[in-house]
């Protein structure tokens, strides 16, 4: 029974108080005074993988066009020639594959 009387008594102190604070925080809002902090540990996560992922877009595109302008040079045949292999399409595919492997 004491226990019944105490969460009766609770609900008394609630439904007098509520009313108030609501009164209170909805003022906050109103004037702009309400800071709300929120802090989300997944979205920090997604955001590091998106950056991730992001960089390796990046890095692929980047090796792609790195290869393709070689490419153009050996087929075009631009001089100096080596063997029928323009130089400078062969030194830009050493380069590119120098720095495919460095990253």
């Amino acid at each position: 029974m004491v226990r019944i009387s105490g969460a009766a008594s609770e609900m008394d102190i609630l439904a007098k108080e509520l009313p108030w604070e609501v009164g209170v925080l909805l003022s906050m809002v109103k004037h702009a005074r309400m800071k709300i902090k929120s802090e989300y540990r997944v979205l920090a996560a997604m955001i590091g993988r998106h950056d991730m992922t992001g960089n390796r877009i990046v890095f692929a595109i980047v090796t792609a066009s790195l290869i393709i302008g070689p490419a153009l040079m050996v087929l075009s045949g631009i001089p100096p020639l080596w063997r029928g292999i323009s130089v400078l399409g062969l030194a830009g595919f050493i380069a590119t594959g120098l720095w495919a492997s460095w990253r």
